[in-house]
Formats: structure tokens, C-alpha cells, sequence
């Protein structure tokens, strides 16, 4: 068994963040950013996310610089499931960032934007943590990951964290 931590968090090096700002306004959350992450074997912890232009990792030290932490679930997942979670981040490590769907998102809400096409290359961070849980369950979600916001996604973590279900 290994842990996992799925976090939601918000900017802490911008002096004025305004795009952190929107979403948060615009979801009415605390946080505007979602992220995986977990120990590693040599006493540190990595980040999985997608922010700033692409999806990638991030060590410890430089997530503590740039992020503040909201709140944070943690959960056991198998080793199964935690090489499948691998196997996906690896794949979409690079990956560009999914800026147009992010800004669609109030369009599709007020059922002005047609949808999108399917890019699992270009993910914004709501998106990437719904599929890569999706991933390592091989199950196929309840949200359309191509539109899910992060209020979506909390309020799936926090009721499966919860329930003591397993991720």
C-alpha cells in the first residue's frame, strides 16, 4: 500500500494573482488549484499537477515556494493502483496545459460554447487529478472531465475521503 495526497491549494509567489483570483471567484472556493501527490523513496514527496503552461512534476522545496496549501485528503491506494497512477502521469508529463478549456468553462456553463475537442495532451489540473483517479480505478467517471471545475472535484475527493472509501 502506498499514500497519496490529493490537495487543493493556491498560489503563494505572485504578488497579484489574478487568474488564481478568477477561478476562486468564480467557483467561490479558497483554493484555484488541485494536485496528487506522494512520498517518495528517498524521504521526500513529489507534486503532480498541471499549471503555468504544462503538466509536470514538482519537488518538494519548489512546491513550498510557490504554493499554500488549502486542504489536503490523503488516501491508501494499492500498488496496483499506484503503478497505474505512474504509468499516467509519465504519460502526460510535458503535456501542454489546457488554458482554452479552462476559460470555456463560464461559456459552457451559460450553454454558449460548443464542446471542445476531445485533447488529453492539453489538461488543466481539475481535469488531469479527475482522470488520473479515473486511471488508476479503470472506471469511468461520474464528471466529463473535459468540463469538470475544481469545486467538481473537491466535492468528489472529500466524499470518497469521508466515506473511508478508497480512492
Amino acid at each position: 500500500m502506498r499514500k497519496i495526497s490529493i490537495g487543493f491549494s493556491k498560489p503563494k509567489d505572485k504578488k497579484i494573482p489574478f487568474f488564481s483570483w478568477a477561478i476562486r471567484a468564480y467557483e467561490k472556493t479558497p483554493y484555484s488549484h488541485v494536485y496528487i501527490r506522494w512520498q517518495t523513496h528517498w524521504g521526500t514527496w513529489i507534486c503532480y499537477h498541471a499549471a503555468s503552461v504544462m503538466v509536470h512534476f514538482l519537488g518538494e522545496e519548489a512546491f513550498n515556494k510557490k504554493i499554500v496549501i488549502v486542504e489536503e485528503f490523503d488516501f491508501s491506494v494499492t500498488d496496483e493502483q499506484f503503478d497505474k497512477l505512474m504509468q499516467f502521469c509519465i504519460k502526460y508529463a510535458g503535456a501542454d496545459y489546457g488554458l482554452t478549456d479552462v476559460l470555456r468553462i463560464p461559456l459552457w456553463d451559460l450553454g454558449l460554447c460548443l464542446a471542445s475537442k476531445d485533447e488529453p495532451w492539453k489538461q488543466y489540473c481539475a481535469e488531469l487529478v479527475l482522470r488520473s483517479i479515473g486511471e488508476m480505478n479503470q472506471e469511468k467517471l461520474t464528471y466529463d472531465a473535459d468540463r469538470v471545475k475544481l469545486k467538481q472535484v473537491y466535492e468528489f475527493v472529500k466524499d470518497k475521503h469521508t466515506s473511508g472509501a478508497t480512492i
